[in-house]
């Protein structure tokens, strides 16, 4: 058996990955073998070879065409509010009515630096520190 990958010829973008017989394999269009390779996510193909993606930084995506991570506003905006709406999710506890309040203004104007901060550029967010150790509490 051969274990193969598929691909768009102009970007090299890997469509399927599969298995098939070493007869039937010649007639399967853009397809490279890729046996020993354990998983191809973070991989594509060039001039009929493997190639492994460049290290990805935050915001990017991978342009095929250049074979360049490329800034994505719209993912980056995404990542940032994933990454807040989990600060949020650590911090709901403060606000609740028993909690003694000292605390709960303290992290109430955390909470709000974290809501407002898709305001500015989206290249130069920096999250705000949290007021303590929330584990003391």
């Amino acid at each position: 058996m051969i274990r193969y990958v598929t691909y768009d010829p102009l970007t090299g973008e890997i469509l399927a990955d599969g298995l098939c017989t070493d007869g039937d394999f010649q007639f399967i269009e853009n397809a490279i073998d890729i046996n020993g390779v354990e998983h191809v996510d973070g991989y594509y193909v060039n001039k009929g070879c493997l190639v492994k993606l460049p290290k990805k930084s935050d915001g990017n995506r991978f342009d095929y065409k250049t074979h360049k991570w490329v800034f994505d506003r719209g993912l980056a905006i995404a990542q940032v509010r994933r990454e807040r709406d989990s600060l949020l999710a650590e911090t709901d506890w403060t606000q609740l009515p028993d909690v003694p309040e000292e605390i709960r203004d303290t992290f109430a104007a955390y909470r709000q630096a974290l809501r407002d901060i898709t305001e500015g550029p989206i290249e130069k967010i920096v999250f705000p520190t949290p007021p303590h150790e929330t584990k003391k509490y």
